[in-house]
């Protein structure tokens, strides 16, 4: 039985502690988790070291996927009323701006920090410096998830009714021809660390898609997972690939080197979003369903997973309110 923690620690504090380095500003080595609320009025802030949440941050509607930058600054959050993106200062946690675009999943290039949002036919461009629309690319059909390669030449974005990846070109801001063709209902995504590998959630056949991105043309593994896969997330050092299933209620763990399953760790609550700790020691699922102390109801939770012993050891509550957490893109602010 996985432990239960749900205190707020301090919530009136900053969250971001900065220490003064030798080019200035540097982060101490902690890690946030930022969950959205597609009913409510907030995104809640958990520490993923203390396993507390720690603050509630209000914006301006029903909250469906959120991103973070590479650099750990800033924190972008897709409402569905009203359709915008709500820019949200790290270091503060306060709210700084608004963004007039619909997006349903988002992604950060970490070379140019320009936002790709994906939504019905088409992705926008927003640079982040100004943040206003610099190009919309209209690809078709209803996108899912966006992933970015981390030389940030490659932008790819799941079409979910096309059962395809298309893939754009970040310095021309083109679709290029020929979209690779995937699994069924493909939805999130994400790239191997060193950038030749793409691996998608096919959420109608229980299947991970596999893709060489470096041979020409793609070459494509299926890797069968558990019920309804969602998202996907890769350790750092590239060994492990984690898959949520949200009909199998459980997290999906690949060995990258042989694309084999090794474990599936059950968490007992529909998983949406998955983040890998910068260490690689501890994954982290975005948890529906799960059971409130005081009624009946269920919220939302953090489900905490060992990466060793792939166990699931705790879970983190988003308190009593009756959050549903969901949308893909990137939740876990970088070290």
């Amino acid at each position: 039985m996985a432990n239960q923690t749900g205190a707020v620690a301090n919530p009136a504090r900053t969250i971001r502690d900065w220490i003064r380095g030798p080019r200035g500003p540097v982060l101490q080595q902690q890690a946030y988790a930022y969950l959205t609320d597609n009913q409510g009025l907030a995104v809640t802030v958990i520490d993923t070291g203390t396993r507390t949440v720690v603050r509630a941050i209000e914006v301006a509607g029903p909250s469906g996927c959120l991103t973070v930058d590479a650099v750990g600054e800033r924190v972008y959050v897709a409402l569905g009323t009203p359709s915008q993106i709500d820019v949200i200062d790290a270091a503060t946690n306060v709210v700084i701006d608004h963004i007039p675009v619909t997006a349903r999943s988002m992604a950060v290039n970490p070379s140019t920090a320009r936002l790709y949002g994906a939504s019905d036919g088409a992705v926008v461009v927003i640079d982040t410096s100004t943040n206003s629309v610099i190009a919309t690319l209209p690809v078709g059909g209803s996108l899912a998830g966006v992933a970015i390669k981390p030389d940030g030449t490659r932008v790819y974005v799941a079409d979910n009714s096309g059962n395809a990846v298309y893939v754009i070109d970040a310095a021309g801001n083109t679709v290029l021809p020929g979209a690779i063709a995937v699994g069924s209902g493909p939805q999130g995504l994400a790239v191997h660390p060193n950038g030749t590998r793409l691996y998608v959630a096919n959420g109608k056949d229980d299947s991970v898609s596999a893709i060489k991105t470096d041979s020409s043309p793609p070459v494509v593994q299926r890797i069968s997972v558990g019920s309804a896969p969602y998202a996907v997330a890769v350790n750092k050092a590239g060994t492990r690939v984690y898959v949520t299933n949200t009909g199998g209620r459980s997290v999906s763990v690949i060995d990258t080197a042989r694309n084999l399953v090794i474990a599936t760790v059950p968490l007992g609550y529909p998983p949406q979003g998955v983040a890998v700790s910068r260490n690689g020691k501890e994954v982290y699922a975005v948890v529906r369903g799960y059971p409130r102390s005081l009624t009946t109801d269920t919220t939302g939770a953090l489900a905490v997973i060992d990466a060793t012993c792939h166990g699931h050891v705790a879970d983190v509550s988003m308190g009593e309110a009756d959050f549903k957490p969901g949308g893909l893109g990137d939740f876990l602010l970088p070290h």
